[in-house]
């Protein structure tokens, strides 16, 4: 029980640590949306009606606003993923919530490689039934109590 707790301990701090990582790299997209913006205010079409618009200007229009969209997209996603990183390791410290915490377990596979691996070790952990009694689980159930 004592390496159990240990070991949600550890992954715990390194859930922390992966969030911290993934809310600044979440906002290197600002740099692109800030140049998206610019773009878009310094644009003329968008003084003159739809019908006088070129193709070549109604393309540079759509692509200026997914130069906002997508980055902005991106952030929030990122941001989200961050903010449930650091959920996951506030749930492993208190020893609550096992199938938000596989969940986000498996979610962290999808990022390689530091994501990865701390997926698959907080997968094969929270597998055992040893760690599935400190979280007042069924051994034969995934996380429903």
């Amino acid at each position: 029980m004592d390496a159990d707790r240990e070991h949600l301990r550890l992954l715990s701090i390194f859930h922390y640590i992966l969030s911290g990582l993934m809310a600044i790299m979440s906002c290197l997209p600002i740099l692109q949306l800030a140049m998206g913006i610019r773009f878009l205010n310094d644009m003329e079409p968008f003084n003159v009606p739809d019908i006088h618009m070129s193709s070549d200007d109604k393309f540079f229009s759509v692509f200026h606003f997914m130069m906002i969209f997508i980055p902005s997209l991106m952030i929030v996603l990122g941001w989200t993923y961050a903010f449930c990183l650091f959920l996951a390791g506030k749930f492993l410290q208190r020893h609550a919530h096992l199938a938000f915490c596989f969940t986000v377990a498996a979610v962290s596979c999808l990022f390689v490689p530091m994501g990865t691996v701390l997926g698959v070790f907080t997968i094969v952990v929270l597998s055992r039934s040893s760690v599935k009694r400190l979280f007042n689980v069924k051994s034969d159930s995934f996380g429903r109590q």
